[in-house]
């Protein structure tokens, strides 16, 4: 008795873009007819192969009931940068409205329950660990400053301790209050969430007013 599917294929080779599409076309009609709902998940329309550019999100929108843009991770496993600004997510949103043709109706837009705390020694990025929105306050210093980053629509703090340092772009409930309001600004279809658990309690009262549930 479930209410739907969710395909969430990430990492396909460019190569699979076809294969892939034709399987959601293939898919589509069986669970129309079983009266459940299809939802694909999709990145951003720009990066690699692998990642970006292995998806017909025209075709995708046109054929299952809702396309989620999974508005995360903006940066990768050795860029540094935040998870999700609001600027790229805006321009993502618009991306798929106007270049890839998909109805603002059909699209959800995902968003991160987590941020990223990145490790870094000189110019060498050591790597980065993944913070979930409850816990970003624990792993945050008395002594350090927060930033607030227009641009970005969150705050950014940078520390050093036991000889490295220490960067986060804060995802909280101010950061995610701005981005969520693109779900009404766009019209969307609504709004998904990575990942259950990660989230702090306040952030449902935050999801709760800013789409009027």
């Amino acid at each position: 008795n479930l209410d739907g599917i969710n395909l969430d294929f990430e990492y396909m080779y460019h190569t699979d873009k076809e294969a892939f599409s034709k399987f959601v076309i293939e898919l589509a009609p069986q669970l129309r007819n079983k009266g459940v709902c299809l939802s694909v998940d999709v990145t951003a329309p720009d990066g690699s192969e692998n990642w970006s550019l292995c998806y017909n999100r025209h075709l995708i929108g046109e054929i299952a009931d809702y396309i989620v843009y999974m508005g995360y991770d903006q940066y990768g496993t050795n860029t540094i940068g935040t998870t999700s600004g609001f600027g790229w997510v805006e321009r993502s949103i618009n991306k798929f409205l106007n270049q890839e043709e998909v109805p603002a109706e059909k699209i959800i837009l995902a968003l991160p329950f987590y941020t990223k705390l990145w490790k870094t020694k000189g110019e060498e990025t050591i790597g980065s660990s993944v913070v979930g929105i409850k816990n970003v306050n624990s792993k945050i210093p008395e002594n350090a400053t927060k930033e607030w980053k227009e641009d970005l629509q969150q705050y950014y703090i940078q520390y050093e301790q036991n000889g490295y340092t220490y960067k986060m772009w804060i995802e909280d409930n101010e950061s995610f209050s701005k981005k969520i309001e693109l779900v009404n600004k766009y019209n969307l279809a609504g709004s998904a969430y990575w990942r259950k658990g990660f989230e702090s309690e306040s952030i449902w009262n935050v999801i709760k007013n800013s789409l009027n549930l």
